[in-house]
């Protein structure tokens, strides 16, 4: 090392020849150089998640939670089990060391979790999924003087021309409220029909379904035969049977109930400059450049509006790129200082 040294100290030329070759190799690699504004990271993290609705935070632990844990004891490669139990769900994190392999550590956990038979009958089907870190570049806000219904899908649609768009891979709503059909059934029109409220359950449960009815062979081959009997909108379920009178007139579920196509009582909210609105996010994925993705978003977002109905407005939101501009330049500025 001492040699070459001191070989370029008494080659000037050289010494000159090579560093401006750095400086223009440095040059024309840097508009390839990937710009991110936090790097990418893997966590070495399952999720495991189950819903339980209408439990208390304390039967969430004792009935799902316990038995989850107690479930994933001795699984070679994990580090630490946390979980959390709150109202209608059971959460639990499973740490695993970095050098693990974590796509065996993933199945493992989850065949010890469909082998549980304990859980309680109102528990739905765990899910269980690695955890990953997804980087926001960019939020665009939607408002507009409409009801709840049409903002939400007026966010999807955004969101969908927004994933249409070159350079965006990744975007989704965020806050929304789930939809929910919920049946009030009147106690009254239960005793005038003569029917019970597990009448109607029972009828929900075996009308509201789509069976599979076997095959029928053609000389073109075979033809699947399926009854299609779901409902999944409140107009489709008002019309569904529940009994059939000795008289052979029908008592639908109007008759005795009342249908509310809605929304689940989460208590979420959002307004964006005091008015309702829905929220769509815009992630980076892999080398994508953030100040290219902001770009694109923010030209859909200036000249978007005549496609949409009067009254919807849409509006940047938290930009990162613009984070990711002063840390440049107080980059680049160190660099001149130095």
């Amino acid at each position: 090392m001492k040699k070459m040294i001191a070989w370029f100290a008494t080659n000037h030329v050289a010494a000159n020849l090579v560093m401006g070759f750095s400086v223009f190799a440095g040059l024309a690699a840097l508009d390839r150089i990937p710009v991110k504004l936090y790097p990418d990271s893997d966590p070495p993290l399952i999720i495991v998640t189950v819903p339980y609705l209408g439990a208390a935070p304390e039967e969430v632990e004792s009935g799902v939670c316990t038995r989850v844990e107690e479930s994933l004891e001795g699984i070679t490669g994990i580090r630490e089990i946390r979980s959390t139990s709150v109202e209608d769900l059971c959460t639990v994190q499973v740490e695993m060391f970095f050098d693990t392999d974590r796509m065996r550590t993933l199945g493992e956990v989850e065949n010890q979790i469909n082998a549980i038979d304990t859980f309680p009958e109102e528990a739905e089907k765990p899910i269980v999924k690695l955890a990953t870190v997804k980087n926001v570049v960019i939020e665009v806000a939607i408002t507009g003087s409409v009801d709840e219904r049409s903002l939400k899908e007026m966010g999807r649609r955004v969101r969908d021309d927004l994933l249409r768009l070159p350079g965006i891979s990744e975007a989704a709503i965020v806050n929304e409220r789930p939809y929910e059909i919920s049946i009030e059934v009147s106690e009254a029109s239960l005793s005038r029909n003569n029917l019970t409220f597990n009448d109607v359950a029972e009828a929900l449960r075996k009308r509201s379904l789509d069976l599979p009815g076997g095959s029928v062979k053609t000389d073109r081959g075979d033809i699947l035969l399926r009854t299609a009997g779901q409902a999944y909108w409140g107009h489709e379920l008002e019309k569904l049977t529940i009994t059939t009178r000795s008289d052979g007139t029908r008592v639908t579920l109007n008759d005795v109930a009342e249908v509310v196509d809605g929304f689940e009582d989460t208590g979420q909210g959002l307004t964006f400059e005091g008015k309702p609105a829905a929220l769509v996010q815009v992630f980076r994925v892999g080398d994508q450049d953030v100040r290219n993705v902001a770009q694109t978003v923010r030209q859909f977002v200036a000249e978007a509006p005549a496609e949409y109905p009067a009254g919807v407005e849409l509006w940047v939101w938290r930009d990162a790129s613009v984070t990711l501009a002063y840390r440049l330049q107080a980059l680049l500025d160190s660099g001149v200082q130095g």
